[in-house]
């Protein structure tokens, strides 16, 4: 029997079954900043469902994309509407959940605001327009300070050998009202500091000092390549980026931030040991064609490279099989140095090379030989692989 037949006690509740409106979402995550600095921009994480009928597409003439509006916090007023678009990971399926990391740039005056996420069907409709829910956020936009940066990526190798000089793609945004200025007596650079594992200054203030490649004005982003020496000393360290302007300030004494690269290796340097910086191999060549090639190369070994005597140390190469591996040619033709090139020391050689007679596809690997003692492949020290067609 049903207990309401016994006669016993039931629960009545009044329940709405809507019917699903085409274009609707859910607001389920989002990691917000509450505090940003004029013209700054950020990504954040947001997790949203499709809870309407319509799939929402990617791409197409349509798409539907993630967007926001920038409102006045007291009068709501709207000071930027169109914000920039963030697509959607792929097409959200009625139902389906998709995180998406979207950018966000603030405002370029500073103030109290109101950051209303919302999607866009783009050419057709607002999804606050439907109306569908949307996502407010309390932000505060602070007064930029004067010397400020954000640190937009970094490639920081994690083993580095003692005093070994490596070049480090950096990105970065001023978020300062002062416009960074690359000469002059006050010029601004990117540097570094190192620290030990224990995060005590070893090396402050003393980093390479690598310069902008103009003037960088407030709001604006900037990509170099940074110059980054080793210690002297193996062991785990810290390095830490930052700004100075000479003369003036470091930017990290002014409170701007740094970017950390922690447990980073210098690792003792072996007798042999070579860094192949650059070359102009080429993709393809004739059977037999015998070209100059440009390398440089740095010497990060502990041994100087000996250009003479008994046993001197040639640029050669190996010829192999693309498909297998197997050695086609071991015995590349020999380059010699142009002197005794000392531990860390950069050298361009033009060596020689000579195609396989057959045609086929070849991989080229560049390595040095000291004469009657060792291949320094073998050591293992880093050899220079190339992809090559040798055709006729």
């Amino acid at each position: 029997t049903w207990f309401w037949f016994v006669p016993a006690p039931f629960l009545d509740a009044a329940v709405s079954v809507a019917a699903t409106q085409v274009r609707d979402v859910q607001w389920v995550s989002h990691n917000t900043p509450s505090t940003v600095k004029p013209g700054e921009q950020v990504n954040v994480s947001l997790t949203v469902a499709n809870t309407g009928s319509l799939t929402w597409p990617k791409g197409g003439a349509n798409p539907v994309v993630v967007s926001y509006h920038w409102l006045n916090a007291a009068t709501g007023a709207a000071v930027v509407w169109d914000g920039l678009r963030s697509a959607l990971p792929g097409d959200v399926a009625s139902g389906e959940t998709a995180t998406v990391t979207a950018t966000l740039k603030a405002p370029p005056a500073a103030g109290s605001y109101t950051l209303r996420w919302d999607l866009v069907q783009e050419g057709i409709t607002w999804f606050w327009f439907v109306p569908a829910p949307f996502l407010d956020a309390a932000v505060s936009v602070a007064a930029a300070q004067a010397k400020d940066v954000q640190w937009v990526s970094y490639e920081t190798t994690t083993a580095i050998k003692p005093g070994q000089m490596v070049g480090v793609p950096i990105t970065l945004t001023n978020i300062g009202s002062q416009t960074w200025v690359k000469g002059g007596a006050n010029p601004v650079y990117v540097t570094y500091h190192w620290l030990n594992a224990s995060w005590q200054a070893v090396e402050w203030g003393m980093g390479l000092r690598s310069s902008l490649p103009q003037d960088v004005a407030s709001g604006q982003t900037v990509s170099i390549v940074a110059s980054l020496k080793a210690p002297a000393a193996a062991g785990s360290y810290n390095l830490v980026w930052d700004v100075v302007q000479e003369g003036i300030a470091w930017f990290s004494g002014q409170g701007a931030p740094q970017a950390v690269a922690s447990g980073v290796s210098v690792a003792a340097a072996q007798a042999k040991d070579v860094q192949w910086v650059s070359h102009n191999t080429p993709a393809s060549l004739t059977p037999g064609q015998q070209v100059s090639v440009s390398l440089m190369l740095t010497n990060t070994g502990s041994q100087t490279w000996v250009n003479g005597g008994p046993n001197p140390v040639n640029i050669s190469y190996h010829w192999l099989d693309s498909a297998t591996g197997a050695a086609v040619v071991w015995d590349g033709l020999r380059s010699p140095l142009p002197q005794d090139i000392v531990s860390g020391q950069l050298i361009t050689v033009n060596a020689s090379l000579k195609a396989p007679l057959t045609a086929g596809n070849y991989t080229l690997v560049w390595d040095l030989v000291q004469e009657g003692v060792t291949w320094f492949w073998f050591i293992p020290a880093p050899a220079l692989g190339a992809q090559v067609t040798v055709a006729p």
